[in-house]
């Protein structure tokens, strides 16, 4: 079992549903208390809680995901990821106002679906900014 867990941690892409599953499990927690408790605005909520996973995530996907050290580019390597972030944060704000408003989604199942979605491209976009 010991064997199976390191060969799997040993694959990117494990990495990478793993690393960002904590990232999304802090997003979700400050995006959900936001809007079910504190009655915040459903969008407003996801840019709220945008900006600290920003920072956790680019550091779990630099540093363990694509195990990539490498401090030099580590600048270049935030922009390019902040970007990507900011851009996936206007899709992910964009599809939960849809999913929610246009077809009915609760606001979880709303921001379930849109990540389930982003997630593929934001790891198409990670690997290529960690890996070149």
């Amino acid at each position: 079992m010991y064997d199976i867990l390191l060969y799997l941690l040993d694959i990117e892409l494990v990495r990478f549903l793993l690393g960002g599953g904590i990232v999304t499990a802090v997003y979700y927690a400050i995006y959900l208390t936001l809007v079910e408790r504190r009655g915040v605005y459903l969008v407003t909520a996801s840019w709220i809680a945008f900006f600290p996973s920003l920072a956790i995530n680019f550091a779990i996907q630099k540093l363990w995901t694509f195990q990539n050290p490498d401090a030099g580019a580590a600048w270049w390597q935030f922009a390019l990821f902040a970007v990507k972030y900011f851009v996936l944060q206007n899709a992910n704000a964009f599809l939960i106002r849809f999913f929610a408003e246009r077809w009915g989604f609760t606001p979880r199942r709303a921001q379930l679906l849109a990540t389930a979605i982003l997630t593929i491209i934001s790891y198409v976009i990670s690997h290529f900014i960690f890996k070149t």
